[in-house]
């Protein structure tokens, strides 16, 4: 969650591909940016959760310093035959 904090903040796209989910392959567009500026406001704080049907597939909710909320899916790519990483369920396949 670091990860994609940082790349948030800095509105870093290749960075931000690299914790979204590559099966399939996703697109990082300006919408996925639309919480850099709450991101780049002080400490945020994540929630997460399981799926208690699935055990690879979770949620995180974010909440910012200045109030906003983003809510983010969480997949095991293991689960689509590829490796076992948990990635972020961002980018144009999931908008």
């Amino acid at each position: 969650m670091r990860c994609y904090l940082q790349a948030l903040a800095n509105r870093d796209a290749v960075a931000m591909r690299a914790v979204a989910t590559s099966l399939p392959a996703t697109k990082i567009t300006s919408i996925d940016f639309r919480h850099s500026g709450d991101a780049r406001t002080g400490t945020a704080t994540a929630i997460f959760g399981q799926n208690p049907s699935d055990s690879t597939d979770a949620w995180a909710v974010i909440h910012f310093a200045d109030g906003a909320v983003e809510d983010l899916g969480l997949i095991n790519e293991m689960s689509m035959g590829g490796n076992d990483v948990w990635r972020i369920t961002i980018g144009s396949a999931w908008n």
